[in-house]
């Protein structure tokens, strides 16, 4: 059975560029794996020199196994705050509108307007505050669950899911 077409205006501004960026970077790219991967090494590096003996080895491991992910999610989050400064995101209007319906996401940003069908959908992801609706392996479109009227976050995503089994939901972020 059709459902009704869903109509969301969505504004990308700082807050939701930094969220994009971070999500973009560390779940879907798996940076964070990596991260991880590094850590969980110098750990197994420390145990080993603790069986050895060698407690400066062993101290030097703990501490990068702890100072290396804090590092570079700082260096991560310097990097994208500049970004944001450098290109104005907060003072530009960067909206569209996402026009949904049984057969098709169409998007309109201005005069240029985008047609997909839910099968050419990459993959979607849900977390707390938004839905990225990806196209293709490097390019998203981006809802903010709070710019939703007249339609709940848990509806919009029932509605998706519908239509599309490239869908994942990440509830820890």
């Amino acid at each position: 059975m059709p459902l009704e077409p869903i109509s969301i205006t969505t504004r990308i501004d700082g807050e939701s560029f930094k969220d994009f960026s971070l999500f973009h970077s560390f779940v879907f790219q798996n940076i964070l794996l990596g991260i991880s991967v590094g850590s969980i090494a110098m750990l197994v590096l420390a145990f080993v020199n603790w069986i050895r003996g060698n407690v400066p080895i062993l101290l030097l491991c703990l501490g990068m196994s702890v100072v290396f992910p804090i590092v570079y999610y700082q260096y991560f989050k310097r990097k994208i705050n500049a970004q944001v400064s450098r290109s104005e995101v907060d003072q530009k209007d960067l909206s569209y509108t996402l026009n949904l319906d049984d057969n098709a996401l169409r998007i309109y940003a201005g005069p240029d307007k985008k047609y997909y069908k839910w099968d050419d959908l990459f993959r979607v992801y849900r977390t707390k505050k938004y839905i990225y609706l990806y196209t293709k392996e490097g390019a998203a479109f981006t809802v903010r669950l709070r710019d939703l009227e007249g339609i709940s976050p848990d509806e919009l995503w029932s509605y998706i899911k519908e239509r599309t089994d490239q869908v994942k939901e990440i509830a820890w972020i």
